[in-house]
């Protein structure tokens, strides 16, 4: 996919086989295609979204022209499965911190192709959600949850549902956690134990994420959260 995964070293003599300078770009905090960006892209375009993953998640930088030929490409991912989209999108979201690939998916005009509904919020409200998300739990269904109630709550979830054919399981955890959030939300001052009693029977064995959930919410500039 891109010259920092393009690398091997052989099990036999321990030689490194980097024929198109990963190490180097890696030093250089580089994300490059080994091919022409457009011959990449257009090879696999799922190389587009994994784009946001890999510079996320080891802070990299796009080179020139990456983001110009991902921009010119995003029709190609029509012919990308949704269940590779879903399961790509999922592994952006459990990185530590998703925001700059979420910036990257932005510049290459391809979160309208992935979340719809995120890339239709006005900015501001968009970066508040992604930061949020950010600050959630490392859990690709808990920031998923984040994102959902702030496009639009259980309607978003509904549609999610179909758009990147979540499994019922993940589908109720989302929907679990959105609900929950804004049962807690809804609570004024400190909750009865009724309250309580209500929140915890709908929630059921989410109880635990909705609670790390609502804290988030609640506290909107804390740190990342593992």
């Amino acid at each position: 996919d891109f010259t920092v995964n393009a690398m091997a070293v052989d099990v036999v003599d321990e030689a490194l086989h980097d024929p198109f300078g990963g190490r180097s770009d890696l030093a250089d905090r580089i994300l490059r295609t080994p091919l022409d960006p457009v011959e990449s892209f257009s090879d696999d375009p799922l190389r587009m979204l994994r784009a946001a993953r890999f510079l996320a998640r080891y802070d990299l930088v796009a080179a020139d022209g990456l983001v110009d030929a991902a921009r010119s490409l995003v029709d190609r991912m029509d012919i990308v499965s949704v269940e590779r989209i879903r399961d790509e999108l999922f592994r952006l979201l459990a990185v530590e911190d998703p925001t700059r690939g979420f910036d990257l998916l932005e510049a290459m005009d391809l979160l309208p192709v992935v979340l719809p509904e995120v890339a239709a919020l006005d900015a501001d409200d968009r970066g508040r959600a992604v930061t949020l998300a950010s600050r959630a739990p490392a859990d690709a269904i808990v920031r998923l949850a984040v994102l959902a109630r702030a496009a639009g709550g259980s309607a978003v979830v509904a549609r999610w549902a179909g758009s990147l054919r979540l499994s019922g399981r993940d589908a109720g955890r989302v929907g679990a956690l959105v609900d929950g959030v804004e049962r807690v939300a809804a609570m004024a001052g400190t909750p009865s134990d009724a309250e309580v009693r209500r929140l915890a029977a709908a929630a059921g064995s989410h109880l635990d994420d909705v609670v790390a959930l609502a804290a988030v919410v609640a506290d909107p500039g804390g740190g990342p959260s593992g």
